[in-house]
């Protein structure tokens, strides 16, 4: 759907959660163009269109999309009170993208532990709804972190993993930030030449 279509589902439909959803599109879509304040404020009012309607399971998943767009505009600490406002409420696919994002949140703000915990949780849930996608990215950020705390061996592992789901569903950026990872950690150990052979 385009900006075009869903602004104008948006100001045609008598479906409040059609409307809701077709905000949602829109503010989603203004993130990625970098327009961050239009985004914010399309997601918000996509929350409290589909909270006034009921649908509360909704609301809940755009406020996951709404925190991370908080937490881009400098906001961290109103995003991750956000993403615990509305835990209770989260589907099992949404709850796991949201533990992962609180991971992220934490991380912006100095803690490691914290960001650690969260993306560990996440691998089983993300594991059980089969999203490669997020399992890829979980597992580059978390062997990042964990080669911070110099837990080297962990970090290796998790990267290797998100090398191994990105090239089997052709993430091809994805598994070039797994491989940029994996040779920083091959740098930290000591082996420059391996560090190399993955950069080559």
């Amino acid at each position: 759907m385009t900006i075009r279509e869903a602004t104008s589902l948006s100001e045609t439909t008598q479906d409040e959660v059609a409307r809701a959803q077709a905000h949602w599109a829109i503010g989603l879509a203004e993130r990625e163009l970098g327009h961050l304040a239009d985004s914010e404020r399309h997601l918000s009012l996509a929350s409290r269109i589909a909270s006034d309607a009921g649908a509360v399971d909704v609301a809940a998943a755009i406020s996951v999309s709404l925190a991370l767009v908080v937490a881009n505009l400098g906001r961290p600490e109103d995003a991750l009170a956000l993403l615990e406002s509305v835990r209770d409420d989260l589907s099992s696919d949404y709850l796991a993208r949201a533990t992962v994002q609180r991971g992220a949140i934490r991380f912006r703000l100095g803690d490691l532990d914290g960001a650690i915990e969260d993306h560990r949780a996440a691998i089983s849930p993300l594991r059980q709804i089969d999203d490669r996608l997020a399992l890829a990215r979980l597992h580059v950020n978390l062997g990042m972190f964990l080669s911070y705390r110099l837990d080297l061996e962990q970090a290796a592992d998790s990267l290797g993993r998100a090398e191994e789901i990105a090239e089997a569903e052709g993430y091809q950026l994805l598994r070039g930030y797994a491989l940029h990872n994996l040779a920083y950690v091959d740098s930290l150990r000591g082996d420059i030449p391996r560090a190399l052979d993955r950069l080559d």
